[in-house]
């Protein structure tokens, strides 16, 4: 018996003494920690066509931050020319070119000449290059610093108006239609039903509430209160209507600020950083180089949800 309750004895005093103590910091289970990214890639938010989604609350948005890795910065400072090494986020060396894993300042600090788009602009994409000068690096975020300034500077990246052929066929009333509201940043709803999905852009998501959708919606509902009436044109590659039966359209509307001349309210969207140019609604389309370009401009600038939802 004196045995049995010795054996007994041994058994319970792992259990009285081995358990963690959760109110110290001898743990070996520390809280875990999680990352959230509530960021857009280039290719923008998805168009579900669920539009009309009420108003949900603005939940607000989280910027993701900078990560490092065990081994180093996101900077070059002091490392250009370093030879690669697999514990860093991202490279100073030349071959990061190559394999696009340079470090955000790596051409500034490492390679001033081979960043700078002067004596560029009319190349083509250039893989071997630390940035790029084409119009299309404002799709992919790999335009040089310079870019616009140095290839795009006769351009008007702020308000983009219709060509002439486009505000010939706006001066007829019988092309004008009336909005009766907007049912997210990139739809309105026409007085007589018909549901309009604008081209070139998309803003996030109503019924995601994704970052930035119900700012996006308001400005738009903003703009087409106060405008009431707006002009239709369908783009030459595109076809009528889209999978969910919206009409597909460039929306144009009299702007005071651009002397009461038409302005693109697609285009306008992307400028202000509301949602980024959105494929397949942009490919091989009039105004997707000028879409593009805008989206630089406001990503360089951190407009909207650039800014506010980190997006990339």
């Amino acid at each position: 018996m004196r045995r049995l309750s010795l054996v007994a004895v041994l058994m319970w005093v792992p259990l009285l003494t081995g358990c963690p103590n959760t109110g110290g910091n001898n743990s070996q289970f520390p809280p875990a920690s999680y990352v959230t990214d509530s960021g857009a890639t280039d290719a923008g938010p998805t168009d579900s066509g669920a539009t009309d989604a009420g108003s949900p609350k603005d939940t607000g948005s989280t910027t993701k931050k900078d990560v490092t890795n065990s081994g180093g910065s996101l900077s070059c400072k002091g490392k250009c020319g370093a030879s690669y090494n697999p514990a860093l986020k991202c490279q100073c060396n030349s071959q990061c070119a190559k394999f696009g894993n340079c470090c955000a300042d790596y051409g500034p600090l490492c390679e001033p000449t081979a960043a700078s788009c002067k004596g560029r602009c009319d190349e083509g994409p250039n893989k071997g290059a630390v940035c790029q000068c084409d119009w299309s690096c404002g799709r992919y975020g790999s335009c040089c610093a310079d870019f616009l300034a140095t290839c795009h500077a006769d351009k008007n990246l702020d308000m983009p108006l219709a060509d002439a052929e486009e505000a010939k066929f706006c001066s007829k009333p019988a092309n004008l239609q009336n909005v009766e509201y907007a049912k997210d940043g990139d739809t309105i709803e026409l007085i007589n039903g018909q549901v309009v999905r604008f081209l070139v852009v998309n803003t996030p998501e109503l019924s995601k509430k994704d970052c930035h959708a119900v700012e996006a919606l308001y400005w738009t509902k903003a703009m087409v209160k106060k405008v009431k009436t707006v002009c239709l044109i369908m783009d030459p590659a595109e076809g009528d209507k889209d999978q969910y039966d919206r009409l597909l359209r460039y929306v144009y509307y009299k702007d005071p600020a651009a002397g009461g001349k038409w302005v693109n309210m697609n285009l306008r969207l992307v400028r202000l950083g509301f949602g980024p140019v959105f494929y397949p609604y942009a490919g091989g389309q009039k105004w997707e180089k000028m879409g593009v370009l805008m989206q630089q401009k406001a990503r360089q600038e951190k407009a909207g949800g650039w800014g506010v939802c980190g997006w990339k």
